[in-house]
């Protein structure tokens, strides 16, 4: 790691923190390192390990690393961090990953500052938090817990072979089909005044951003759900051990250009989580999706009575490259999901 970067933390700003050039964006690769034909798998780690030692053991199996995924605690809940490189050429060292993952840990670190409603010890807490897993990176000691690579069918046997790895996954071919959009205000209110409660969150808002880190763009969601409201969703596919949901930043796409390039690293709290694909989206939208594959782990908006945290309050964010489009149009929408098969932990409509 390099041990001169300075980690724009605790600061006013982050626009100090540089990712580095994304590159050019290619067709997915079809190919492990050695241009043998591969396909997607995911990777759960027994034991976490330093952004070196995954970038290391990715490159021992002959593999095409696709994403970096690192976990870290921020209170009573824990936080997601993941470097995406599925689609492009951007650099795979572990100097580059680490500062990935740490662009989107610094993005979240400013909107903990900026958000003026958490008590101030609260907010001291969260924020010694996140800045424990920047010095984690910078120093190179274990968070990652998950990766995607591509692999042949020898990489993956290399794989399956080490025993630092808990599991191996090949995802079934196939993409998923989305449920429908969460229904706009008016159809809210009348769900409501009919009785029904609506599985969608309370409250919540949307920013899209020109300046996190050098030339990194972004959005952030931050989403409520009262304990109704939760119940609705934990219900909506019949099985509560079996529902997800998804919170995705739909942009208009109609002229070829948009304000957000490919995304370069996402974050969030909500639990069990994965950022979302665009395969198969229609060619007019870019959708910027992270969901969770098991919301039967979320808690409702609430205080805890011991520390006088804020319990339930999820976010989602994205630092992507630069568009093509100065401006754009966007919407919100809320999909419910289900894993199929339940043992997979990315989920379908």
């Amino acid at each position: 790691m390099r041990r001169g970067m300075v980690y724009a933390l605790l600061g006013a700003c982050i626009a100090g923190w540089t990712v580095g050039t994304p590159g050019i964006v290619q067709a997915t690769p079809t190919t492990d390192a050695s241009g043998n034909p591969a396909q997607p798998v995911a990777v759960e780690l027994r034991e976490p390990l330093s952004v070196r030692d995954a970038v290391r053991l990715v490159d021992a199996a002959n593999a095409q690393p696709a994403e970096f995924v690192a976990h870290y605690r921020v209170g009573r809940q824990v936080s997601t961090a993941g470097y995406t490189l599925e689609g492009t050429r951007r650099s795979t060292s572990a100097d580059a990953v680490a500062d990935g993952l740490g662009s989107v840990v610094a993005a979240a670190a400013l909107k903990i500052r900026q958000d003026h409603r958490l008590p101030a010890a609260t907010r001291d807490r969260w924020l010694d938090d996140h800045a424990a897993a920047m010095h984690a990176l910078q120093h190179d000691q274990p968070l990652i817990s998950k990766l995607k690579v591509r692999a042949s069918d020898t990489a993956i046997q290399r794989l399956r072979a080490d025993k630092s790895i808990a599991s191996v996954t090949v995802p079934p071919a196939g993409r998923r089909s989305t449920s429908p959009a969460a229904p706009a205000s008016p159809r809210a209110a009348a769900a409501e005044a009919a009785g029904a409660v609506p599985w969608w969150p309370y409250a919540g808002h949307i920013e899209t951003t020109c300046c996190w880190g050098a030339g990194n763009r972004g959005v952030y969601q931050a989403m409520v759900w009262t304990q109704a409201r939760l119940d609705a969703l934990k219900a909506a596919r019949g099985d509560p051990s079996n529902v997800g949901y998804e919170a995705d930043a739909v942009y208009y796409n109609g002229d070829g250009a948009t304000y957000l390039a490919e995304t370069i690293s996402w974050g969030t709290n909500l639990p069990d989580a994965y950022l979302d694909t665009q395969f198969a989206d229609p060619q007019e939208f870019k959708v910027r999706t992270i969901g969770t594959a098991d919301a039967a782990q979320m808690t409702a908006n609430s205080t805890n009575p011991l520390t006088g945290d804020p319990e339930g309050n999820y976010y989602t964010l994205i630092v992507s490259a630069d568009g093509e489009a100065a401006t754009d149009t966007a919407t919100v929408k809320g999909t419910v999901v289900h894993r199929a098969p339940e043992s997979c932990h990315e989920a379908m409509g």
